[in-house]
């Protein structure tokens, strides 16, 4: 059975990937706690036992930046040098395929609404572990996921605003948003993403991809489908003399999709109907 290496033993997209691999292969996890191989990405480089091989390198583990100085470079650190050092300890460990998990954010420009040090650190991140791979000849991927959210709600450190039109339609109270647009966004359901991934483990899809969901809505028909889950009213309030909450455009590319015959399956209804029963069980 081969051998699989996840980085980010505590991400939830780690976590989510490995649970399903798990069914076909032997999956490992490396990080700073919880991990089969300790490691950390602020190291110099990445060290394993030199016996050691695996046949597939995932790369999960990311910082997610700051406003502050001091987050620039311990982001970029992270992130951009981090991630070749996981190339490079892909190559010792003579594994045939790098997945890296990248971000959507990375395709955002100077000027864009949501453009930050985690951003440009993610994009940096990918064109190092493009030049190294192609220089060694690794076999690499790159997924840049939209917005993932999942039932038990793991996601919502980074999905505030989506989990907060859950609570809201959960405990029948009203909808708040700043500005007058009425934001688009791109959800992804997290098994789904967990789906993506292991197909293109098993299929050995190579290449750079957007995995946006193929539905992206507006807020306010987030915040709706959320009432019709929970049976509940609520109204929707636009706050015109705040700032305007900026539309996220994400590329609805069916490349990848087409490549590993899947596209992801979860609509915002039935996702949030998993969230309420995660919630009613708990």
């Amino acid at each position: 059975m081969k051998k699989i290496l996840i980085i980010g033993s505590t991400s939830t997209v780690g976590i989510s990937a490995g649970r399903l691999l798990s069914q076909n292969y032997n999956v490992f996890y490396a990080g700073r706690q919880k991990a089969d191989y300790l490691m950390d990405l602020n190291s110099i480089s990445l060290e394993l036992p030199d016996d050691l091989q695996f046949d597939i390198v995932i790369h999960v583990a990311a910082d997610f930046g700051g406003n502050k100085e001091e987050n620039f470079r311990q982001t970029e650190l992270v992130n951009a040098i981090g991630t070749m050092n996981v190339c490079q300890l892909a190559k010792r460990v003579k594994a045939e395929h790098l997945i890296v998990i990248s971000s959507i954010s990375a395709s955002y420009r100077l000027g864009d609404a949501y453009y930050s040090i985690y951003s440009l650190s993610k994009k940096h991140a990918d064109e190092l572990a493009q030049l190294f791979c192609s220089q060694f000849y690794l076999p690499l991927t790159i997924l840049r996921p939209s917005q993932l959210y999942d039932a038990e709600s793991k996601c919502r450190k980074h999905q505030g605003l989506f989990y907060l039109m859950i609570d809201n339609a959960q405990n029948r109270m009203d909808t708040f948003f700043y500005g007058k647009n009425d934001a688009l966004r791109n959800y992804l359901f997290l098994d789904d993403f967990s789906e993506i991934i292991a197909r293109v483990v098993r299929k050995k899809v190579t290449g750079l991809f957007n995995c946006p969901s193929l539905r992206p809505a507006r807020l306010s028909e987030i915040a709706q489908t959320a009432y019709s889950v929970f049976n509940h009213t609520g109204n929707i309030h636009f706050i015109e003399n705040k700032p305007t909450i900026p539309d996220i455009h994400v590329d609805l590319s069916r490349e990848l999709y087409e490549k590993i015959n899947f596209e992801p399956t979860t609509s915002l209804d039935e996702g949030i109907r998993k969230i309420k029963y995660a919630r009613e069980i708990m």
